[in-house]
């Protein structure tokens, strides 16, 4: 049975009437009493429930993103995701708010009822949180992979595809032992899904696989942990002459390793990474990488989520956004010029 109004306000001992006021953010409610009630709606697991609005109307969307993904070292993601939803509420004249949160309970943003429409982003997100989501009567986006039963409409990257765009690039160039280095694919997604991009590349183009190495620690691993795989790699005595590293921190990490251990890049080993951070192009040697196109993802979003408002779409819908290879010298291709190799638009 669903949380009401009625058991926020016998949890925290005031009237109906006082919890409606506080939701509405109402003037006249005095903060011990405002902080009470909020409180209450927390402990007790209600969220808020907003009215119907008239389609083509004005909307204020929220934007939630899990804390892990909002932090600096996240290198901007979700600053250029950002970008792409203010830039598509923009034209559609709606508003947006921004909430971090922990992952593991909704802000207060949506508990008490001051958005139209969600989109979240980020990892982790505990699955409950997820399901909460789904049983709002708000639409909502979700940008990137979550547990697929819960048919949540969802603006996607193919990493799968990205992975098999990197390996057939490193194949066509003559490589033939493509190794591939992982953060721990059980603390993320994103990175056992380009392994299976790379899998099928080496099956369907008849290729021996090379060495699969996990940077074991944190989920992508990091600089420290792409060096670390590597030099395990060197000394159990691998063969590979390339390596596709599943995000650009750990390939930077990777380039250090094999530098220092005399091996040349891109003439003994090509290297490819993922996701286009700032630093790939100035990386020594530049890092070739796949680029994950976080404003389109933002925009595209911003732009489902304003149809779905409108009442122009049917729930659940997904969006997948294509990846696109960023050609430097890392693999030993001849490098795009300048303008080109620079971050594509989103």
């Amino acid at each position: 049975m669903p949380v009401t109004q009625q058991d926020v306000a016998e949890a925290a001992r005031v009237s109906v009437s006082t919890v409606c006021l506080v939701l509405r953010d109402d003037p006249r409610i005095s903060e011990r009493t405002r902080r009470r009630v909020l409180q209450a709606a927390q402990e007790v697991g209600y969220v808020a429930r907003t009215a119907v609005h008239v389609p083509g109307a004005t909307h204020h969307l929220g934007v939630l993103i899990a804390e892990s993904s909002a932090h600096p070292s996240a290198d901007h993601f979700f600053g250029e995701v950002l970008r792409g939803v203010t830039e598509e509420a923009e034209q559609g004249g709606h508003t947006v708010s921004v909430a971090a949160f922990d992952g593991l309970d909704l802000p207060r943003l949506v508990r008490e009822g001051r958005a139209h429409g969600l989109i979240l982003g980020g990892n982790p997100i505990a699955e409950g949180v997820l399901e909460r989501v789904r049983a709002l009567t708000v639409p909502s986006v979700f940008i990137g992979r979550y547990p697929g039963h819960l048919a949540l409409n969802a603006v996607l990257t193919d990493n799968p595809g990205g992975g098999q765009l990197a390996t057939e690039h490193l194949l066509g160039l003559g490589r033939r032992r493509v190794g591939f280095i992982s953060g721990d694919p059980a603390e993320s997604f994103m990175n056992d899904d380009r392994l299976v991009g790379y899998r099928r590349a080496l099956q369907w183009a008849g290729a021996q696989a090379g060495p699969t190495w996990f940077a074991r620690g944190t989920a992508m691993g990091g600089v420290g942990g792409g060096a670390r795989a590597v030099y395990e790699l060197l000394d159990s005595g691998e063969d590979f002459d390339a390596l596709l590293v599943a995000e650009d921190h750990m390939a930077l990490g990777a380039l250090r390793a094999l530098r220092e251990r005399g091996v040349r890049v891109p003439d003994d080993v090509a290297v490819v990474g993922y996701s286009d951070i700032h630093l790939a192009g100035l990386s020594d040697p530049p890092l070739t990488t796949v680029h994950v196109p976080r404003r389109r993802l933002g925009r595209a979003a911003a732009r489902l989520l304003g149809d779905l408002l409108a009442g122009r779409v049917e729930p659940p819908l997904h969006v997948t956004v294509p990846p696109k290879l960023v050609v430097r010298t890392s693999c030993g291709a001849a490098p795009q010029p300048a303008h080109l190799s620079r971050p594509p638009p989103g």
